[in-house]
């Protein structure tokens, strides 16, 4: 949703609709709006039914396990590349990266 307003240089040589604008609001922003609105929802709906998903103590454990895994993953990689003299930040620099 923000990317149209943080990297502006870079979303006006974008090609095709996405570079396009409805109300003066970019087609992109509108777009994210709706994807984080329906996930939103369907989050709503899979913690307040039970038969979607039951809040055990043991289900919270592994959901908090797997996130801390992955951040213990990334930042294990960044540390790992770093010192290989690889600067990983610089894959996020630029979408799409030249």
């Amino acid at each position: 949703m923000i990317f149209p307003y943080t990297k502006k240089e870079l979303f006006a040589t974008a090609p095709g609709w996405m570079g396009k604008k409805i109300a003066g609001i970019p087609i992109l922003s509108i777009l994210g709006l709706v994807v984080t609105v329906s996930f939103a929802y369907i989050g709503y709906l899979a913690l307040s039914n039970p038969l979607i998903i039951t809040l055990t103590s043991y289900g919270v454990v592994v959901a908090l396990t797997i996130i801390v895994a992955c951040f213990a993953i990334y930042y294990i990689g960044k540390w790992y590349h770093k010192k290989q003299g690889l600067d990983t930040e610089l894959a996020f620099k630029e979408i799409p990266p030249v």
